[in-house]
């Protein structure tokens, strides 16, 4: 199979080189978005959905198995999940999954965790400090297992730190000071921790030593700085430093990233503290080591939430940045290493989480933006002709892409005709790799 050599003898060592990052401003300044062209990002019209009181966190996933992805959002008031399928027209009335009176869904993200086809959901609750997982049974969701972790969990990424090809959650701990990280064996979640600075709020996974291992990042609020946390590969992790803000910032919102496109992973961080100091600080790392920061403004208020993604299409990692005070999103185009001035996009009010997807069949990966003091999920389409690695369309070229087009290449489907000669065949493989390499 083909899905069986290629990875093999070529991912691995393209992995490197291409991965993207797998996960008050007066109304006058605030920019309708209406077909508008961003920098280099050309969106289309907002689309809102109207949400529960409170939605505070979202995902993208095929959830009925039926090729579209569908849509779940948090809401605290009162604690409940809800599923929005995708019609293909369109997003239908929401299915509601309830959580637990006072158990304060929050960061929410999607995996088949019982390799069955079918993507699962894994939920913080933040009120009772535990980690839930809601298997998915041809669209039907059910509890199942739970894990408690630190206390006030306030983000949350997925990724593989102990090499088992298995889901790990890690969620930065504002009150244990600390991250959790929630490995699933298959049938369970394996809770573990590590300590941080005082009070962390984001938390980034990326293997900045170049060792081949996944690494941690946690930023540490009232520390005003980030702990870089070295990983080993079975899932354990050691302190090798601090990166420093200072004062007057405070950070949140980390992601890393490779901004020069030079093979290490760079690390963004957006810290604010008052109207003046909403920033962001790229930390640029050479070979392991990480450089004085440069700081890029973000031009809202109360910075937060940060996500890194080639939004415009020209092979570089741009951000999209949350406003949590002035109800906008910071587009900071990446030109060759040096981020542009920010693009301000309106949202709804308190925009508390972002995410990448794509809903409503956009050429490129779209916004997701929940507004929690609004009761919207708002989908910012994006118009900017894809990438053609980005074969699965969700913003990164990454292993996922790979696996979407085997997946094809296998079956003989017509999707796989990358080249667009009318024939699955070698050619097309050939073809792939390529762009696969150049990454976008």
């Amino acid at each position: 199979m083909l899905r069986n050599w290629l990875r093999n003898d070529t991912l691995h060592a393209l992995k490197g080189k291409m991965m993207k990052i797998k996960h008050s401003i007066s109304a006058l300044a605030l920019a309708a978005l209406a077909g508008s062209a961003l920098a280099g990002v050309s969106f289309g019209p907002r689309t809102d959905i109207a949400a529960a009181q409170r939605p505070s966190s979202s995902v993208v996933a095929d959830f009925n198995g039926d090729g579209l992805r569908d849509l779940a959002v948090t809401t605290d008031t009162p604690d409940k999940i809800l599923i929005y399928l995708n019609s293909g027209v369109g997003l239908g009335a929401p299915a509601t999954l309830l959580t637990g009176a006072g158990t304060g869904p929050d960061s929410i993200a999607a995996s088949d965790l019982d390799a069955d086809g079918d993507n699962d959901l894994v939920v913080v609750l933040k009120n009772t400090s535990t980690i839930r997982a809601y298997m998915n049974t041809g669209g039907v969701f059910a509890p199942g297992a739970s894990g408690v972790i630190g206390a006030d969990p306030r983000a949350m990424i997925v990724s593989d730190v102990n090499g088992d090809l298995r889901p790990d959650f890690i969620t930065a701990n504002r009150d244990s000071n600390d991250l959790s990280i929630a490995s699933w064996n298959g049938a369970a979640f394996a809770v573990s921790s590590v300590a941080t600075g005082e009070e962390p709020y984001g938390v980034a996974a990326g293997d900045f030593n170049g060792d081949g291992k996944v690494d941690l990042a946690a930023t540490n609020h009232r520390d005003r700085n980030v702990s870089l946390l070295a990983g080993n590969g079975a899932g354990g992790f050691a302190g090798v430093g601090t990166l420093n803000v200072g004062n007057p910032y405070r950070p949140d919102g980390v992601v890393f990233t490779d901004i020069e496109r030079d093979g290490d992973m760079d690390l963004a961080v957006v810290a604010s503290d008052n109207a003046v100091a909403n920033q962001v600080f790229v930390f640029r790392n050479a070979a392991g080591v990480f450089g004085a920061p440069t700081l890029s403004p973000t031009g809202g208020m109360n910075s937060g939430q940060v996500v890194a993604a080639d939004l415009d299409r020209d092979g570089d990692a741009d951000l999209a940045v949350l406003n949590v005070d002035s109800a906008s999103m910071s587009i900071l185009e990446n030109l060759g290493g040096t981020l542009a001035a920010p693009a301000i996009v309106a949202t709804g009010a308190t925009p508390s989480h972002i995410a990448m997807g794509n809903l409503v069949g956009s050429p490129s990966a779209e916004l997701i933006v929940t507004g929690r003091d609004s009761n919207i999920v708002s989908i910012y389409e994006n118009l900017t002709p894809p990438c053609p690695s980005d074969v699965n369309a969700d913003g990164f070229v990454n292993g996922d892409d790979f696996d979407q087009f085997a997946s094809w290449f296998d079956a003989g489907s017509a999707a796989a005709d990358f080249n667009g000669d009318g024939f699955v065949n070698g050619n097309d493989y050939d073809e792939f790799a390529q762009a696969f390499d150049l990454g976008c």
